[in-house]
């Protein structure tokens, strides 16, 4: 059976594994046999996320619920130029129904808007259009598990 070789320094206790012939495959490999998904890992792309991966929920030209519940915003698409009015990305399920996270102002060019770290919503995501606002904007998020 495996344990642990504790060894000592001056400043630090390192831990190394003892292995027996148990953990090895026939092949000589050693056998991890780790395959739960653990929180915070994606089974299907076997990796911890840290804000790297989001969905896209689709190009929207008028007010749109986005994900309804709790959630991370990542940025936002512009597919087509916002004009006249201002866009807001909303903490909430409704126009005006939570705090303003994100604002487009008029005149926001076609491109991808990435924030450098993920912005929590615990109450939803919602797409608001002002009067006269035009565009077309996708938003990135990853909805809670």
């Amino acid at each position: 059976m495996g344990g642990l070789l504790t060894a000592y320094t001056d400043s630090f206790i390192y831990f190394y594994p003892v292995l027996d012939s148990n953990s090895y495959q026939a092949s000589g490999e050693l056998n991890v046999a780790d395959m739960a998904e653990h929180p915070g890992e994606d089974a299907v792309f076997d990796r911890t996320f840290g804000g790297a991966l989001c969905v896209a929920s689709g190009p929207k030209s008028v007010d749109s619920l986005i994900n309804n519940g709790a959630c991370i915003l990542y940025g936002y698409i512009v597919h087509a130029a916002t004009a006249t009015a201002a866009i807001t990305i909303e903490n909430g399920i409704t126009a005006g129904s939570g705090a303003t996270v994100a604002t487009l102002p008029p005149g926001k060019i076609a491109g991808e808007y990435i924030f450098p770290v993920g912005i929590s919503c615990s109450n939803g995501l919602f797409l608001n259009y002002a009067t006269g606002a035009t565009g077309s904007v996708s938003v990135l998020y990853w909805p809670a598990v």
